[in-house]
Formats: C-alpha cells, sequence, structure tokens
C-alpha cells in the first residue's frame, strides 16, 4: 500500500523540483553560494519537493475519472492506494512545506503559499479554463529561481527578469501545446486558446510571447552583475531556438509541428538556465 502512496508523490520529479530551487539559490547568490546555510538551502529542497508531490497527489485526485479510462495502472484505480488516504497526504506533504517555508522567513512563507494554492487551483479547475491555467503552470515553472533567491535572501532586479524571460517561454511553449492537445481537450471540456480561438491566433500570441523574452534576455546584461561569457553564449543559443521554434510554427501551426515545436521549447529553457546559473559565477 505505501508503494502505491509513493508512486502517487512521483518521487523523480519532486527531487528535480527540489534540486531547481538550489539552483535558483545559485544563481541569486552566484559565488556565495558556497558560504550559505546549509539548513536553508535544505529547506528550500523540502519546500520544493513537498509543494511538487502536492501537486503530482491531487492531479492523480482530480483525473480519477479520466484516468478511469485511460491509465488502469495509476495507484488510484488499481486501489493500490485510496482517494481518502491520498487526501491525507496531500494534506501532509502541504503542511510540512508550510512549515519548513517559514524556517527561511516570512517571504519565503508567502510565496510558498500562494504558489501551493496556485498549484492546488490548477488541478482543480484551472486546467479547463484555458489561458488562465496556462498562466497558472507558467507562474510556477520560474518559481523554483524566486524561492531560490528568497531562500538566500537575495532577490535582484537581474533575478525577476530571468524569472519573467522564464514565465513568457513557459507561457508560449502551454498555449502552442494546447494545438496538440485540442481533440483531447475537446472532450475534456477544456476551454483552451486553440479551441476558442484557433491555431494560428494561438501559434501568434505564443510567438509574441517568444519575441518579448528575447527582447528582455539582453537586460542583465545591461544591469551589470553576470559574467558575460558565462551568461551570454547559452542565451544566445537560447534565443537561436526560441527562433527556431516560431519557425517551427508561424506558417503552419499543425499538430506535429506543435509537437515538435515543445521539444524545441523545452530545450532552450534548459540552455537558458545554464545561461543563468554559468552567470551568476
Amino acid at each position: 500500500m505505501a508503494k502505491g502512496y509513493i508512486e502517487l508523490m512521483r518521487p523523480a520529479n519532486c527531487i528535480m523540483i527540489g534540486f531547481a530551487v538550489i539552483v535558483g539559490a545559485a544563481i541569486a547568490a552566484g559565488r556565495g553560494i558556497l558560504g550559505a546555510s546549509i539548513t536553508r538551502l535544505f529547506s528550500g529542497f523540502i519546500v520544493g519537493f513537498t509543494f511538487c508531490a502536492v501537486s503530482m497527489v491531487t492531479n492523480d485526485i482530480y483525473d480519477l475519472d479520466i484516468d478511469r479510462a485511460n491509465r488502469l495502472d495509476r495507484p488510484l484505480v488499481s486501489g493500490r492506494a485510496s482517494v481518502k488516504g491520498a487526501y491525507r497526504l496531500a494534506w501532509i506533504l502541504g503542511l510540512t512545506g508550510l512549515l519548513t517555508s517559514a524556517v527561511t522567513g516570512i517571504y519565503t512563507f508567502a510565496l510558498a503559499l500562494f504558489s501551493l494554492l496556485v498549484g492546488v487551483y490548477y488541478n482543480a479547475k484551472g486546467k479547463k479554463m484555458g489561458l488562465p491555467g496556462n498562466l497558472m503552470v507558467a507562474y510556477n515553472i520560474g518559481i523554483p529561481i524566486l524561492y531560490g533567491a528568497l531562500v538566500v535572501e537575495r532577490f535582484t532586479a537581474t533575478i525577476a527578469v530571468y524569472w519573467l524571460m522564464v514565465f513568457l517561454t513557459g507561457l508560449g511553449r502551454e498555449i502552442v501545446k494546447d494545438i496538440a492537445d485540442v481533440e483531447g481537450d475537446k472532450v475534456k471540456g477544456v476551454k483552451s486558446l486553440a479551441i476558442t480561438r484557433g491555431a494560428r491566433f494561438s501559434s501568434r500570441f505564443a510567438i509574441l510571447l517568444y519575441l518579448t523574452a528575447i527582447a528582455l534576455s539582453p537586460l542583465p546584461l545591461v544591469i551589470g552583475g553576470v559574467n558575460t561569457l558565462g551568461y551570454g553564449i547559452p542565451v544566445a543559443l537560447t534565443d537561436a531556438l526560441l527562433i527556431y521554434s516560431i519557425m517551427v510554427v508561424y506558417k503552419n501551426p499543425s499538430r506535429e509541428n506543435a509537437l515538435r515545436h515543445k521539444k524545441i521549447v523545452l530545450a532552450a529553457m534548459f540552455t537558458g538556465l545554464v545561461g543563468f546559473l554559468l552567470g551568476s559565477l
């Protein structure tokens, strides 16, 4: 039975998000990360881990009917975990994360509380809301950077620009991803832009978001305090990948191109994160 609840949490994903908070702290602190409090860094990891776990567990709770039709191997559907037990686990994880976030101060607690509410609301209702749901996902994609910065108490204008670039890119990716999911989303009653306004409008809107993110990318160099080569080279590659992704969906925003585009933008987000990290050293 315990194995089923562990599977609900998807530990590999949670470890990745916990580590992303550490990366966010390293981006904010730069070389000062070596002198950062282990307690604060560990608490940041725990918050990232537990909140990701809450999101995974509540996702399976709210998707139970869908999984009964498509995912008979999932713990709640197969009976390896109960809905009541899943709710209890989500509460324990959420409270653990909130209490841990309070260890590092009121700002980390406030951001943790807000992010937890956004994540749970997305699973409960946001998935079917179209653009508002996309906004929730995009917000949470960049949260490890913001939260990591608050953990080491190094919130700067550059960190805000980093998060905004991630937010815009993540939002664009989610909007284009919906183009590939139109058929399934129609059945689920999802009001995505691709359904309500069409694939061409969705792709143009996403392209505008990408172009804005690209336009912001030189700002950290202008603000100063970043390693020019460490930041510049990976972020230039990121911009190039985003431009290529724009070309993929501009003329033909088909399902196939949307899926191809999704992979390209994921690679772009990875190289961008590498640039943020190297730029801080």
